[in-house]
């Protein structure tokens, strides 16, 4: 170690280079740079532009068809409309607690005269809320019972020889592999106790 600082220390002679200095940017030769006349265009913009008259169209408007009618919203006359039914149908149950209370009838008389039962349609539906299954699927019943008394009861399992194992679990390494002994180790070892590694001088390339 020491004969390597000695050598740093030492005076070398150094060899003289030739440089091509390529910090400046590569600008063509045919161009030119002008003045920028900044206080020139301000006076040109305070001075202002006259602009000519343009005339636009202006298609902000929706498109409506010369056939369509817009008709008045019937919203108000239909919540009254269904208010009014609201309050019908509270009054019709009344009228029938009232009537089995007095144990005049079940009230169905006053049913059929009612309005809004009058205006209700028979309706045939189509139930589809079922699953669809293929007709060919088959749903077998599972014996648990069965199932759980088999699993618990012994079994006679066939004996495997060691010799007919195939364990591939090992990593395959080449048969001329050789692993060494790693020296970092040792290194570390010699620097904890104050040695210094030998250390080889090298040349560096001219």
């Amino acid at each position: 170690m020491d004969e390597v600082l000695q050598e740093v220390k030492q005076e070398h002679k150094l060899h003289h280079v030739e440089t091509v200095d390529k910090g400046q940017p590569v600008i063509d030769p045919d161009v030119h740079l002008r003045t920028f006349d900044k206080q020139g265009l301000l006076s040109s913009i305070e001075a202002g532009v006259p602009l000519k008259h343009v005339d636009t169209v202006d298609k902000s408007q929706p498109v409506i068809e010369p056939d369509v009618h817009v008709q008045p919203n019937n919203h108000k006359e239909l919540l009254q409309e269904v208010r009014a039914a609201a309050a019908h149908a509270a009054l019709v149950c009344e009228v029938h607690a009232v009537s089995d209370a007095a144990g005049a009838g079940d009230g169905d008389e006053d049913v059929e005269a009612s309005p809004i039962v009058a205006q209700l349609k028979h309706v045939e539906t189509a139930d589809k809320g079922q699953p669809a299954l293929d007709p060919n699927a088959h749903v077998g019943k599972w014996d648990k019972e069965g199932f759980l008394q088999e699993v618990a009861a012994p079994h006679s399992l066939r004996h495997v020889e060691p010799s007919q194992v195939h364990d591939a679990s090992r990593p395959a390494i080449p048969a001329d592999a050789h692993v060494g002994e790693n020296p970092a180790k040792a290194v570390l070892e010699a620097i904890a106790h104050g040695e210094v590694p030998q250390l080889r001088h090298v040349e560096a390339p001219q």
